[in-house]
């Protein structure tokens, strides 16, 4: 099944949320673990371009309100769309919707993709040898990647337009 494309970043409740959606969409997740958002996240918010879309999707109850507000506050103008689970379903996540609500609230957002820099994390020490996870840390802090795992550093990689060069330049600099 060939993902469907949307630029930018959509934030989530749970993981839960964005397993089921990354099933769909070739996107940026952040998650917040319901009400609160982690700090490493709001910055990484903070350092995207003021053109990049947020869509805040969560549900249509009291922490999903409290989570479109904190993060329309970091970054206003976001997209925010409430969803609900089908009446039927025990809990009232994103993650229990159907397919069809999904695609229905999120299709419109996407685009084809374009071609970005190649980033290859094992030469560049970013994964493979026993630095690479403090590498991994010194490159998510200085760019505010946010809450990064070896899959998900590409996307914000190329989400903050960080060029090879300056990751390589960043990584001479911390391992003098």
């Amino acid at each position: 099944m060939n993902k469907k494309y949307i630029p930018g970043v959509i934030v989530v409740e749970g993981k839960h949320d964005a397993s089921k959606l990354a099933n769909l969409y070739e996107t940026v997740f952040v998650i917040t673990n319901g009400y609160e958002i982690p700090s490493k996240e709001i910055s990484f918010l903070k350092a995207l371009k003021s053109d990049t879309s947020i869509i805040v999707l969560t549900d249509k109850d009291e922490a999903g309100e409290e989570i479109r507000k904190k993060v329309n506050n970091v970054r206003p103008n976001c997209i925010n769309i409430e969803i609900e689970a089908p009446k039927s379903s025990k809990k009232k996540g994103v993650a229990e919707c159907d397919i069809k609500d999904i695609e229905k609230a999120l299709d419109k957002y996407v685009v084809k993709p374009t071609k970005h820099d190649e980033y290859d994390l094992y030469e560049l020490g970013l994964i493979g040898n026993e630095s690479s996870k403090k590498n991994r840390e010194i490159i998510s802090n200085k760019f505010n990647l946010g809450l990064i795992n070896k899959s998900n550093m590409i996307k914000r990689l190329i989400l903050l337009n960080i060029k090879k060069e300056e990751l390589i330049k960043e990584l001479e600099q911390c391992n003098k």
